[in-house]
């Protein structure tokens, strides 16, 4: 099954993202399987979900006709990065809105990118500064005449790219790349990707438990939320005519809040754990969202052995710098990073 062609995309995806199995960690947490569903590998703007979301966003309207896109990120934001190749790509400007967060190498390496092409860069501090000063960022579609992209991509149209994505999972079951999984997990940040599966999913005919392990705190992660999201996209992909969506009921998601730590942004001893341990299965992760919910997983002791899915949603090849960026932050940034 796949969403109709009709639908307007930029054609980003031209491949499934490849399952790696892992049997000797499956044995090592008394799983019956272990698998992870590498969007890292997606070979389009660096990788990661949220290229999905991107190629049906972008091509939606306003962005379709838009001048250009103001984005919304922590100064690290693998969305800003694949906005900033995407924006590039399609011959259009970015104005990136950018607040702190802890900085490693992976953080210097996405600003470097986003700061060296982004037609305009502008940092708040923190995210309620952002939110203060901002407000219509998270309010409007446009801003001074460019879309705005919602954080993490998410709105209906950053959605349909997750539901392609289920339906692709789909297709890797039914050729026997892997058996089908009684759990799936997957990082929890704007939750569109968690709506986006609970719907797609669902519509795949996978019957299974779906937990979304929250990197941001609770009040931005209510379970009511996904619910809207969920009944937003269904309604959304209903009025688009998309075959069997009529009375579907998309998967429940649980949200499990074990591995936030001490907030967004903030790397926990236990994420960094899971990075090392699943570098040595030979998969890269991230302390802020990948990180944490490999965490989450690892801690899981299931009653009887599952087939466990985990979605890999971060970047993987580092983004390209070949420019000088140090000269183009704002002031304040440049004395935080520098």
């Amino acid at each position: 099954m796949q969403l109709p062609a009709s639908l307007p995309r930029l054609g980003l995806i031209t491949s499934p993202s490849p399952i790696t199995a892992l049997p000797d960690l499956a044995e090592e947490l008394d799983l019956a399987s272990f698998h992870v569903k590498r969007d890292d590998l997606l070979p389009a703007l660096f990788g990661g979900s949220k290229v999905r979301k991107l190629d049906y966003l972008l091509a939606s309207e306003p962005y379709a006709s838009a001048p250009g896109f103001a984005g919304i990120g922590a100064i690290g934001s693998g969305l800003l990065v694949a906005l900033t190749a995407a924006a590039e790509r399609i011959k259009k400007p970015l104005h990136a809105h950018c607040f702190h967060e802890d900085i490693d190498a992976q953080v210097l390496d996405n600003l470097a990118f986003v700061t060296s092409r982004a037609e305009r860069v502008d940092f708040y501090g923190s995210r309620a500064a952002l939110a203060l000063r901002r407000p219509q960022l998270f309010t409007r579609t446009h801003d001074r005449g460019y879309a705005i992209v919602p954080p993490g991509a998410t709105n209906v149209a950053g959605m349909v790219g997750i539901v392609a994505a289920a339906l692709e999972l789909k297709a890797q079951i039914d050729a026997s790349e892997l058996p089908a999984p009684n759990r799936v997990y997957v990082a929890f940040g704007s939750g569109g990707t968690a709506a986006g599966l609970s719907v797609g999913l669902a519509l795949a005919g996978l019957r299974c438990e779906l937990f979304a392990i929250t990197a941001i705190e609770k009040p931005f992660s209510r379970e009511a939320y996904v619910e809207k999201l969920t009944r937003e996209l269904i309604a959304w992909l209903t009025k688009s005519g998309v075959a069997g969506i009529s009375g579907l009921k998309p998967l429940p998601v649980h949200i499990d809040r074990s591995a936030l730590g001490k907030g967004y942004g903030r790397p926990t001893q236990g994420s960094i754990a899971a990075c090392e341990r699943l570098r040595q299965h030979g998969v890269w992760l991230e302390p802020i969202y990948s990180g944490k919910a490999m965490a989450a997983v690892l801690a899981e002791r299931p009653a009887s052995p599952v087939r466990v899915l985990f979605w890999q949603t971060n970047r993987g090849a580092a983004p390209t710098q070949d420019r000088p960026w140090q000269h183009r932050l704002p002031g304040d940034l440049r004395q935080a990073v520098l």
